[in-house]
């Protein structure tokens, strides 16, 4: 039986609130708001019935690269592919991205793991904050294996109620024993709900 009055539901909403309040005092409760609750007049409303996203990104790469001089700066291309679950509606998101990016004799392999907050202003447009860890595969005579923090800022524009754009700027930290890379991405594509 799901019940969100049972004690392990309110304890489940309570640590989690007090965790992202931070222990400000205010209650934990009333921000972990069941999605079949929110009201028909909120502008994230569609966001609460369809809670899950997939959709693909197309985007601009900018690497800084470590050399024994200094850094390096790279221009790529960057295709991927992510889905993404609401699990507090209006205050936690989990999207998980894949893509590739490409350089004319490099290819990297990034994973995202994107914990967001999101806003929903109006019924069309739904901006975002986020941040995670990050993995990449890096392909240049030998793979390497590049681990470190992601960061986003974003945007769904809703088109129709469940079609929509994911704009994003995305900034990246990541190393590879002493070296340390950056890369800052630009990237657009269609999203989907369900």
């Amino acid at each position: 039986m799901n019940d969100d009055r049972t004690p392990r539901a309110w304890c489940g909403r309570a640590l989690f609130g007090a965790t992202l309040m931070g222990g400000a005092g205010a209650p934990a409760v009333a921000m972990a708001v069941p999605m079949h609750e929110v009201p028909d007049e909120h502008p994230g409303r569609r966001h609460a019935e369809y809670p899950n996203l997939v959709g693909a990104k197309l985007g601009y790469l900018s690497l800084w690269e470590p050399e024994p001089e200094g850094t390096r700066y790279v221009p790529a291309g960057f295709v991927g592919v992510f889905a993404e679950r609401a699990v507090v509606h209006n205050w936690l998101e989990v999207e998980l991205t894949a893509g590739v990016g490409f350089t004319a004799d490099k290819l990297s392999i990034p994973i995202d793991l994107h914990f967001k907050k999101p806003f929903h202003p109006t019924h069309w447009l739904a901006p975002y904050v986020g941040v995670g860890p990050l993995l990449a595969v890096v392909l240049e005579p030998r793979a390497r294996l590049w681990w470190g923090a992601t960061t986003t800022v974003g945007a769904y524009v809703w088109l129709g109620e469940r079609i929509g754009l994911d704009v994003e700027l995305d900034y990246n930290i990541a190393v590879f024993r002493r070296a340390v890379g950056h890369d800052l991405l630009v990237a657009v594509g269609p999203v989907g709900r369900f």
